[in-house]
């Protein structure tokens, strides 16, 4: 059982050519767009760790707020490998991101192997085209499944996230 996740923000803005209807990280996070430094991710596990002591549960460091697989590929190492000492040296169990459907392709899939990521939780928000197209999404409900077919063969957790009352959406869209 997960019990505590030190999550580190990383904003959507530059990283996400969408602007979905419902979005704005920036104005939801009070965090200015950019992503963060793996000197910031350190120092924020390492502030978590000394709060919750020795008895904390099960630990991932999650990196959510933003689309993680959109972001440059040598930011995305940089990131995971910061989190993975800690993985390495016992004090956390995994690693966890957000991401988009759409950015879960076999390239940014095959940076994945070095590192210990645990789950990946996509940003689906709908498996109906005709919703995602009004939300402006710019994925489809085949890219989710792509996405999570793909993730899984890694042995992944997947969780996906979805939203009711996205405009176009009725009771027969939802189920």
């Amino acid at each position: 059982r997960l019990t505590d996740v030190t999550g580190v923000q990383t904003c959507a803005l530059p990283i996400c050519p969408h602007r979905c209807v419902f979005c704005s990280q920036e104005e939801i996070t009070r965090e200015p767009s950019g992503s963060v430094s793996p000197e910031a991710v350190s120092e924020r596990i390492e502030a978590f760790l000394r709060f919750k002591g020795e008895n904390r549960g099960e630990v991932q460091v999650s990196f959510y707020g933003g689309n993680f697989l959109g972001l440059p590929s040598g930011e995305i190492r940089r990131l995971l490998a910061a989190a993975s000492r800690y993985v390495r040296a016992g004090s956390v169990d995994g690693l966890r991101f957000s991401t988009r459907p759409d950015t879960a392709t076999p390239d940014r899939l095959d940076l994945l192997a070095e590192f210990p990521v645990a789950a990946v939780e996509l940003g689906v928000q709908s498996m109906d085209d005709g919703v995602l197209a009004e939300s402006r999404r710019g994925h489809t409900a085949a890219d989710t499944r792509r996405a999570v077919a793909g993730l899984q063969s890694l042995g992944l957790s997947v969780g996906l996230q979805m939203m009711v009352g996205l405009p176009g959406e009725d009771r027969k869209s939802v189920v």
